[in-house]
Formats: structure tokens, C-alpha cells, sequence
């Protein structure tokens, strides 16, 4: 299993993730069992709620927004720049140009309310077609059920494969199952956004849901990394 700690890399956030929310009772070792060794399925510890900080897990596929493209067919460069902008310690000045996320950031962990939820779902139908939100606290919000495949079919999914080389340095944490990966490793891997999301990775990931005992099918999340 790999896991990815995003808060600081600015590397694997904003994104998409199409997969479930590990509950507590579903445990490290349990998930480490069920996970692929590496590849294009991967665990995400998300660190979220603004400066009262909660940290939902969640496994799937990451769609990292630099890697794709929106309805018009170019890069999403103007929804990354503000996104960005509200991680860690959150650029003001550059969100004053994005009133919408202006108003998300900052909120001391409490969850979004749904008119909150609705103006953001409206922001992001700027660039792409999405669901509505269910549900969501900064940086971690929950889509609708929705048919994935309809909304991110075809999108870049990102692939993680872990060095070869000696001295590399495969997890941060020691006698903890799995890789794991934060700001301080993360350069190590090995990744691209090649393959493509598409009913066969879906079908992985709900399989892995079944073996773990997660009711439904595959739910969207839209992350980002958080401020502090």
C-alpha cells in the first residue's frame, strides 16, 4: 500500500478522489492487506477543517486537477491557482480574485453548510460537469452518489510506483505497515498521470470496498490541501 500525507508537497493536491472513506474500523493493517503494493490505487491521509484540524482517510483513485483538462478542452490552471491558494497558510491576496473560495477558508473545522456546498458546485461547473456536494469540511468534500464514470471517465488517474534504488526512503513511519509519504519523501516516487480512469479501475476499487466491507459503490471527493 502506498500512502500519501499531501499537506506540503504541493504535489498530489487539488484532486479528485474516486474511491471510499475508511472508516476506524477498518484498520492499517486491514488496508494494507486489501491495497495493491503500488499502482493507481492509493491511500490518501487528508489533513482538514481549516486550523481545527480532523484527518479523514480515504483510498482510491487520485485525478490530480494539473493533470487534466476541462470542458473546453485546455488546463484548469485558473480553478489549481485559487485552490492552492487556500492551502496552509492561505494567500488572501491572490483569493480576493476567487470570492467563492475565499469564503471556504478559514472555517475552525466546522462543516460546510449547504448553501456553501451548492456555491462551490456552481464555481466548479465553471471548468467541468460535476455533481452536486453532499456534505464536506475545508479542504475534504463529498459529491453526491453519482455514476463516476459519467463525470471522470477518461480523466488522468494518478500511478505510484516505489523507488529501486538503496538508499531510498520508503515510509516515514517505522514497524507501520505500508509506504507511506509526506512532504519530506515524496520527491522518491516514482509517478505519472498516464493511465486513464475507466470502468475497469472502477470496477477495482468497488472490489476492494466489497473485501473491506464498505457498503455502495464508489463515492467523489473533491480535496485540497489544507490551511493551518
Amino acid at each position: 500500500m502506498i500512502s500519501l500525507e499531501p499537506l506540503g508537497t504541493g504535489v498530489f493536491l487539488p484532486a479528485i478522489l474516486i474511491g471510499y472513506e475508511a472508516p476506524g474500523a477498518v484498520s492499517l493493517e486491514h488496508l494494507n492487506a486489501a491495497l495493491p503494493p503500488d499502482g493507481a490505487i492509493v491511500r490518501v491521509f487528508q489533513q482538514a477543517g481549516g486550523d481545527c484540524m480532523s484527518y479523514p482517510t480515504a483510498f482510491g483513485a487520485l485525478l490530480r486537477l494539473e493533470a487534466n483538462r476541462g470542458r473546453d478542452g485546455g488546463p484548469l490552471d485558473v480553478l489549481v491557482r485559487g485552490l492552492k491558494a487556500m492551502s496552509e497558510d492561505p494567500d488572501m491576496e491572490t483569493l480576493r480574485q476567487y470570492p467563492v473560495l475565499r469564503a471556504l477558508v478559514g472555517t475552525s473545522g466546522r462543516s460546510y453548510e449547504s448553501s456553501e456546498l451548492d456555491s462551490l458546485a456552481r464555481y466548479l461547473e465553471r471548468f467541468f460537469d460535476v455533481p452536486a456536494f453532499v456534505s464536506g469540511l475545508e479542504a475534504f468534500v463529498c459529491f453526491a452518489p453519482c455514476d463516476a464514470l459519467e463525470f471522470f471517465g477518461g480523466w488522468n488517474v494518478l500511478t505510484c510506483r516505489l523507488p529501486t534504488h538503496d538508499d531510498a526512503r520508503l515510509t516515514i513511519y517505522a514497524d507501520t505497515p505500508g509506504h507511506h509519504f509526506d512532504e519530506s519523501n515524496a520527491s522518491e516516487l516514482i509517478r505519472d498521470d498516464i493511465r486513464v480512469f475507466d470502468a475497469e479501475r472502477l470496477r477495482a476499487i468497488a472490489d476492494l470496498g466489497q473485501r473491506l466491507g464498505l457498503p455502495g459503490r464508489p463515492s467523489a471527493f473533491l480535496s485540497w490541501e489544507n490551511c493551518e
